[in-house]
């Protein structure tokens, strides 16, 4: 009974012993996988992550920016011509008026009474005139039939002609008294009160501001790139997300002492959202086909010199170029590289030659 309980014992130990060494085994393995995987993905991670893009010929956009500022087609400082008391205004600073509209008056007492009595003159006068052509024996119903140097000193006789000069500068003056918006536009700048004196200073301005120009300079050397009824891009300093489209109208044929050269573009002013005098940016674009154009992030120095990274079979491969124009975000590029390669745009700040990346 001892000698059977003995052998169990040693079976048992040996199956406990047998087992343990697989399990270990087992893990090891396990491990040795997982570290494995664990070196070849922290290799992966190594690498600088890249993106990429295929170099193609493509149109090139050259951008000139300038500065300007707007000038409407039309504007006018409105004032009375005759010296009264300003009696009533009709508008205030922002109004829109049509063309005729009276914006103010002035007190016309005097200048009525003295057009009634110019029509009152005149009328006379017509009578008078009738009576020293009936006298000479005309009928006055067709003065057509009546000779002229006949009429013409029986007007001289009858005060006829004195009074239709007084009437015409009496209904001159007194229609003075009305100012009226010579076209459409807004109202600005207007400063006097009523009962006042306005003087000689202007009542407001008046501003068409459906159209501005936009007047700005360019360089000298730029004069090749600019031509009539070309299109600009008008950005306002006070809203550069509401671009205007303008066309240039007028270059100006003098280079300044600064080697500048003035130029102005129509601009019509959709959604009323410029202003007479207002700052503005002026992007002109023109399109040159046939170039090799990368993103400017593309570019990177290396000892002073320009270069561009391509993509090949996970290795980045080093190109020096030359950028030969520019605009806001891209790069003519010319040298060592050809269209279809595919160019590194992003994470090459810090690559070297056959450096090992991934692409994003």
């Amino acid at each position: 009974m001892y000698f059977k309980s003995t052998h169990l014992l040693k079976v048992l130990g040996l199956s406990l012993i047998s087992l343990f060494l697989i399990l270990f085994t087992c893990c090891k393995n396990g491990n040795t996988s997982k570290n494995k995987t664990k070196e070849s993905e922290q290799k992966a991670v190594d690498k600088p992550q890249v993106e990429i893009m295929d170099l193609k010929n493509g149109t090139f956009n050259r951008e000139i920016l300038s500065n300007g500022k707007l000038y409407a087609l039309r504007k006018a400082e409105l004032r009375f011509q005759i010296s009264e008391v300003l009696e009533k205004i009709y508008v205030k600073n922002g109004n829109r008026v049509q063309c005729g509209a009276t914006l103010a008056i002035l007190d016309n007492f005097t200048y009525k009474n003295s057009l009634n009595r110019s029509k009152t003159s005149f009328e006379k006068a017509k009578v008078d005139l009738q009576d020293v052509l009936i006298g000479q024996g005309y009928n006055t119903d067709d003065l057509t039939k009546v000779p002229v140097t006949v009429l013409k000193m029986s007007k001289i006789k009858s005060g006829y002609d004195n009074a239709l000069y007084d009437l015409e500068s009496a209904e001159h003056n007194y229609q003075s008294t009305f100012l009226k918006a010579p076209f459409s536009g807004i109202i600005c700048s207007l400063k006097v009160k009523e009962k006042n004196l306005p003087g000689n200073e202007p009542i407001c301005i008046l501003v068409d501001n459906s159209c501005f120009n936009a007047e700005f300079s360019v360089l000298e050397s730029e004069l090749g790139n600019i031509e009539k009824g070309q299109k600009v891009e008008v950005i306002p300093f006070a809203n550069a997300l509401a671009p205007q489209v303008g066309v240039i109208t007028e270059v100006n044929p003098l280079v300044d002492e600064n080697g500048l050269v003035t130029v102005k573009a129509k601009v019509n002013n959709a959604g009323n959202i410029l202003y007479e005098g207002m700052n503005v940016r002026v992007l002109i674009n023109k399109a040159y086909p046939n170039c090799l154009v990368v993103p400017k992030q593309a570019i990177v120095l290396r000892s002073g010199k320009e270069v561009l990274f391509t993509y090949n079979n996970g290795l980045a491969k080093w190109h020096y170029v030359k950028t030969t124009d520019e605009n806001s975000t891209s790069y003519v590029v010319t040298g060592d590289i050809e269209a279809g390669e595919k160019v590194i745009i992003s994470g090459n700040l810090n690559l070297g030659s056959d450096a090992e990346v991934l692409v994003k």
